[in-house]
């Protein structure tokens, strides 16, 4: 072999192994070292258990508020009834005054039942249980008539509504709105102790349903902006001691919307009121199916 043809040998071989040697090294630097995997494991399990710990105190306050709820309203509630019951029965009384504690009984009663379907609604809802049940719905007249209910409870507050034209039929659940407007015209109402006006208007825009209530209340604070959807939660001052209720309206009225695949918001000033925001997609009641199409 000569000594050229040699060298060339040489040379192939240096390229070849140097070929190789980068082939290796090029997985390495891509490659984590077991320090970084260990590192990148425990920020992950750190993130997870954060999350778990969120949803740990979230629970925890809605299971203190549920508490809250059974020893202040079920418990004060059930007091009343139990205490003019036992005057009833214990003391002879002519038939106005009777007649006076059993409306008492009665109304509290109704009271009661009230908490207690709201929390059956709320759980039925969540787990998905709820559907809606879609019909040709007339929304101005809706309004109107819910209305015309609110005013009845109160003469110190003036309701106002207002429908931008055409506002046609849509397909949705009437008995799931008019609960839904029921919570809202009472929240008006209730945190609004001073009485006011109360706007509630709807107009349809871009397929879109916008519907709005605005009262002049206490408004809420920017702080609880984000926690008045959660349930059990209520406003404490010193104006809303005396509000009756388990703090479960804004949250069934959230539910109620997001079933609609709707979106709700509002928007707040201290001592000058709220309005709610609520957008539900316009659905043409002709595309409802029949009856007998509907799935069981």
């Amino acid at each position: 072999m000569t000594r050229s043809h040699t060298q060339k040998v040489v040379q192939k071989i240096r390229l070849k192994t140097q070929s190789t040697e980068r082939t290796q090294t090029l997985p390495t630097a891509n490659r984590k070292f077991p320090g970084d995997r260990a590192e990148a494991a425990k920020s992950e399990t750190e993130a997870q258990l954060r999350a778990a710990l969120e949803k740990m105190e979230q629970a925890n306050n809605v299971q203190r508020g549920f508490i809250s709820v059974v020893s202040h309203e079920f418990r004060s509630t059930l007091a009343g009834i139990q205490g003019f019951s036992e005057l009833l029965r214990d003391r002879e009384m002519g038939p106005a005054k009777t007649r006076e504690f059993a409306t008492i009984i009665y109304n509290d009663a109704r009271r009661l039942d009230g908490v207690i379907g709201e929390l059956l609604d709320l759980e039925r809802m969540m787990v998905g249980q709820i559907q809606p049940h879609l019909e040709a719905v007339d929304l101005p007249s809706l309004l109107t008539e819910e209305a015309k209910k609110a005013q009845a409870q109160t003469t110190r507050h003036t309701l106002h509504l207002r429908f931008e034209q055409p506002l046609p039929a849509f397909a949705a659940d009437p008995d799931l709105l008019q609960q839904m407007s029921s919570h809202l015209f009472s929240n008006a109402i209730k945190y609004a102790p001073d009485g006011g006006e109360i706007w509630v208007g709807a107009q349809l825009a871009t397929g879109t349903v916008h519907i709005l209530f605005h009262d002049q209340g206490i408004g809420i604070p920017p702080e609880s902006l984000e926690e008045v959807f959660m349930p059990f939660r209520r406003l404490k001052s010193s104006q809303t001691r005396m509000v009756k209720g388990a703090g479960l309206g804004l949250t069934l009225v959230q539910q109620i919307v997001l079933l609609h695949q709707g979106k709700i918001w509002i928007e707040s000033t201290s001592g000058e009121g709220s309005t709610v925001y609520i957008s539900l997609p316009w659905v043409d009641p002709a595309s409802i199916p029949e009856e007998s199409d509907r799935e069981v």
